[in-house]
């Protein structure tokens, strides 16, 4: 079968509008698809961001801990050396003392 020029303008109208057609649904689901990925990536970031933020502020918080227990620690290491000096001190007063009454007893003895 023959089809006359007007038939092959239709049927290449109809050719045209069918491409054009599918052209413009494959650009919305493109469209589509770009903006998801786009806010997925968003979500990604943001949730990358708490995790990070978690991260930092548990990171802070140990390291305080572990100054604060170093520090307590060195308080009383120099609390108790502190305390040792001072009665190390009084004994040697003590033994001073001791000595000069010793020595004046005996000074007082031999005159």
């Amino acid at each position: 079968m023959i089809r006359d020029d007007g038939e092959n303008v239709w049927f290449d109208e109809i050719a045209r509008m069918t491409r054009i057609e599918r052209e413009a649904v494959e650009a919305k689901r493109r469209q589509i698809e770009i903006k998801a990925r786009g806010e997925q990536d968003e979500r990604f970031k943001q949730v990358m961001e708490i995790h990070q933020e978690i991260s930092k502020l548990v990171s802070d918080r140990l390291t305080d801990h572990v100054i604060d227990e170093y520090a307590n620690e060195v308080a009383v290491t120099l609390l108790k050396n502190a305390i040792a000096d001072q009665n190390n001190t009084r004994r040697d007063d003590e033994h001073i003392e001791q000595d000069l009454q010793e020595f004046l007893m005996h000074s007082a003895n031999t005159t």
